[in-house]
């Protein structure tokens, strides 16, 4: 800067040199009728700035957007009416999505109904990097050749409305999609011949959320929830509640209509129903110890019209390092084994 804008002097680290300089610009100044100003224009103003941080960003986001653009998956697709599904004959030994259409709605399960094993388990989607979705997603469909269990992997047709990236199931006005896809997966699970109650539905954070409620609906199954959503107002990313609420709702008004799409208290209550519940939490994530295990603790505890209830158990890990991240892969499916009473 000084040698673009001529604007001082570059001197060594001493003392009789600087006060040399500094009587040296005083007399000069005291020569001079008007002061001399230097202008640096707009190249170092707050509001360049921050549009050349913006750039930057937008630029970064674009790139790591690039490289997790999410693609089709490579198993076959049978897509039937929902009015089909009550004769339709679920394949075994074959990893396949089927796609169930009502209402003009895409209800997408990724299937694996092995001949060898009558336990399942069922995963549910957090939230998806990005938004964006044009595909089905299927997290952890990787895991269906690991584990010894069938299992079927939901995809929520929210993540469909206007490129959102968490939807919590919640779907459009009236018609509330997690609803549907659990009584459509009730019925997958009764034509692939398993009981509810060789069930157990899985997920972590907005999947968590999923897998409770669709808990309520699959009476019979349990729930493995892991640092999940409760309350879904409490979430810190309220940006994220904001837009399912906007894109979601034609107004807040129907939206308020449904408080047991986003809390599940509200849908305890509403359904006289809790399912066998283990919660996992990691008391190192205030997003889910505070805001969320806590608030859900204090309400539930005021519950008293429910009469069909059962057992939530709430296990509390201390991970720093984890965060909001679940358990790990080999964590997961030794408790899950653990719940589906299989050995590992």
């Amino acid at each position: 800067m000084i040698e673009k804008y001529n604007c001082g002097t570059i001197i060594d680290n001493d003392e009789k040199e600087l006060a040399n300089v500094l009587l040296k610009y005083m007399e000069e100044n005291d020569k001079c009728k008007e002061k001399k100003h230097f202008n640096i224009g707009n190249e170092f103003d707050i509001k360049t700035e921050l549009e050349r941080t913006v750039e930057v960003i937008d630029d970064t986001i674009n790139k790591a957007e690039g490289k997790i653009k999410m693609k089709k998956l490579p198993y076959p697709v049978e897509k039937i009416d929902y009015y089909d599904l009550e004769k339709y004959k679920i394949k075994e030994d074959l990893l396949y999505i089927l796609e169930v259409k009502k209402d003009n709605v895409k209800y997408e399960y990724l299937i694996n109904r092995k001949k060898d094993n009558d336990k399942l388990i069922v995963f549910n989607n957090g939230a998806i990097a990005g938004g964006n979705v044009k595909v089905p997603v299927f997290q952890r469909h990787s895991w269906a050749n690991i584990i010894k269990t069938s299992s079927v992997f939901c995809m929520d047709p929210t993540l469909y409305v206007n490129d959102l990236s968490v939807g919590w199931g919640v779907g459009k006005n009236e018609n509330y999609y997690l609803e549907n896809s659990s009584l459509i997966l009730k019925t997958i699970i009764q034509k692939m011949n398993i009981n509810l109650k060789d069930t157990v539905i899985y997920g972590t954070s907005a999947g968590g959320f999923l897998s409770i409620i669709m808990g309520i609906y699959l009476k019979g199954a349990t729930v493995v929830a892991d640092n999940t959503q409760l309350e879904v107002s409490n979430w810190a990313f309220i940006s994220a509640v904001d837009y399912v609420m906007e894109y979601c709702f034609d107004n807040i008004g129907i939206a308020l209509k449904y408080p047991e799409r986003f809390n599940v208290v509200d849908a305890f209550i509403k359904h006289n129903y809790v399912p066998k519940i283990y919660l996992h939490v990691n008391l190192c994530s205030k997003l889910d110890n505070s805001m969320q295990l806590v608030p859900f603790l204090e309400k539930i505890e005021k519950m008293k019209d429910v009469t069909e209830y059962n057992n939530i158990e709430i296990i509390l890990h201390y991970e720093e390092k984890k965060g909001h991240d679940g358990l790990s892969q080999d964590e997961a499916i030794k408790f899950l084994y653990k719940v589906l009473k299989i050995d590992k």
